[in-house]
This record gives structure tokens, sequence and C-alpha cells, in this order.
């Protein structure tokens, strides 16, 4: 069973939340292409204090190069979570192995009491989201396969069929011409417009309350 998230503040007019989740990666997560900035092996960096508790935000790759993840990523990943959100990775990067491996490094922490077999509640980015979707396809492509996958049919069930097509969806992506997307029923793009902040609170909260 997957941990429940902590329970950030939220503005009391949010009351609604999407079916499904998609995030790109690069620019949108973290602040860099990981598939030409960054050598692994990646080695955590951490304080004296995260060292005791597990919690990784930053980590160190072969050449000295330094990434941390957006600060606001575990906030709104575990707001979503705790809500029943599905939270799936869409990524064109030619090296997934990478961004697999700074999603099992990078950690975040859950609220106490959370069902949960982690040291201190803390679990990776990675253990956090529910499918992934690699590759140099469409984000729409992306999509409908992890859509495909999440909410499997089999012939002649409509109902499924139905209910699936009716699914609220949304990407957070820092590429324009993903907006594309929009043109499946019930999917919202989000523009994560500045590559130096990623995606933020605000924005995020902005989504929540156009539902």
């Amino acid at each position: 069973m997957r941990p429940t998230g902590k329970n950030p503040p939220q503005d009391k007019q949010t009351a609604n939340y999407p079916d499904v989740a998609f995030f790109d990666l690069d620019y949108t997560v973290w602040p860099c292409y990981c598939d030409t900035h960054l050598s692994p092996p990646f080695k955590p960096i951490a304080t004296e204090k995260q060292q005791k508790n597990g919690i990784v935000t930053r980590v160190v790759d072969s050449y000295g190069y330094e990434l941390e993840y957006f600060p606001d990523i575990p906030r709104i990943l575990i707001d979503l979570h705790k809500n029943g959100v599905k939270l799936v990775t869409a990524s064109r990067t030619w090296a997934p192995n990478i961004a697999i491996e700074l999603l099992h490094m990078f950690t975040i922490q859950i609220e106490d009491g959370a069902t949960s077999n982690a040291p201190n509640n803390i679990i990776s980015l990675y253990d956090i989201f529910d499918a992934f979707q690699w590759g140099d396809h469409s984000k729409q492509h992306h999509i409908n396969n992890a859509l495909n996958e999440l909410y499997p049919t089999v012939d002649g069930d409509n109902n499924k069929e139905k209910k699936k097509n009716n699914l609220r969806v949304v990407l957070f992506d820092d590429e324009r011409r993903n907006i594309e997307v929009e043109k499946r029923k019930g999917c919202k793009f989000v523009f994560v417009k500045n590559p130096d902040e990623g995606l933020t609170w605000e924005i995020y909260q902005e989504y929540l309350k156009s539902l």
C-alpha cells in the first residue's frame, strides 16, 4: 500500500481535484535536462539534520554538478496524493535511467501515522508516483498509455471505457507546445512558465481553483 501524504495548508475555496496528474520532469520538477546536464553516479548532499532524518533534497553528480528539486514539489505531490489523485511522470528524456535514479534518491516526508514502513515516514519521489511514461512520444501519447495502464478495460466493457474517457486529467509542463493535450476531453494543460522556479504552489493553486 502506498503511504498517505502529508496534509499541507490549503486555500478553503480549493475543493476539487483531478483524477490523474501528469508531471513533466525537466524544468518542472527539477531545474535541468537530466539527460544532458548530469553524469551519474549521484551522491546525496544533506545537512546534519537531513542526514539524521533521511531527507534528500539535493544530489551531486560525478562532475560536481549539484541538483535540487524545486521547493514546492513535495508539497504539491503530497497534497494530490492524499486527495486520491493518481500521479504519473511524462518525460521525453532519452535517459530514463537517470531520471529514475534521481526519483529514487530524492526523498520527501509524509505525515505521522501514515501507512508506511519507511523510517521517519520518509519515502522517495519514485514511490509516490503510480505510473511512469518515458520516450520521445507526444505527451498525448504518454497520457493515453498511462490511462490504459491505470484503468484497464476489456473488450465490450463500455462502462469502464466511458469512465476512462471522462476522467479529469492535468499535465504540468514547461513546454507550451504540449497544450495540444487539451484536445483530449477532460484534459487540462498547466504551463510552468519560469524555468528557474518550476512548478510552484501558486501555479498549482490557480489550477485547482479553476476546477
